[in-house]
């Protein structure tokens, strides 16, 4: 699965935390459920419960509004992430680091043998930002 993939799929349980959120809020039970009615002390302990059912309803709520801009957060982070990686490869590839595609053997790119894998770390150093810059620019990170 790709970063894109991964951010949609994120994007979409966003919108369904929050869909869920708005139906929460109406989930709350009425008074009449708590006795909110009676007369004397079991209508006051009633109305007493009611209204805490009816604030945590309403802070359950809130909560998952604020859970759903966190996923939208973090696909958007995803995205970002997904757009630094490409830019890191076309760097990589006009440095011409392309040289290790997919092996004779039919191994995937990157399934390099450990001289392989030590040129490919010297070239990519010698490219500079990279990966590294990409994964910083999705989190948010600096470095010195």
């Amino acid at each position: 699965m790709s970063l894109r993939e991964m951010a949609e799929r994120i994007d979409r349980v966003g919108a369904d935390v929050g869909t869920a959120a708005a139906q929460l809020a109406e989930l709350s039970p009425p008074p009449a459920a708590f006795g909110a009615g009676a007369p004397g002390l079991p209508g006051a302990a009633g109305r007493a419960l009611h209204a805490l059912a009816a604030a945590a309803f309403a802070a359950r709520s809130r909560e998952a509004v604020a859970q759903g801009a966190r996923y939208a957060d973090l696909a958007q982070h995803l995205r970002q992430a997904s757009v630094g990686y490409a830019e890191a490869d076309d760097r990589a590839r006009h440095a011409g680091l392309a040289r290790h595609p997919r092996r004779a053997s039919g191994g995937e790119a990157g399934d390099l043998g450990a001289r392989d894998a030590d040129d490919v770390a010297r070239d990519l150093r010698s490219v500079g930002g990279g990966y590294g810059e990409a994964d910083d620019r999705a989190t948010g990170r600096r470095r010195g």
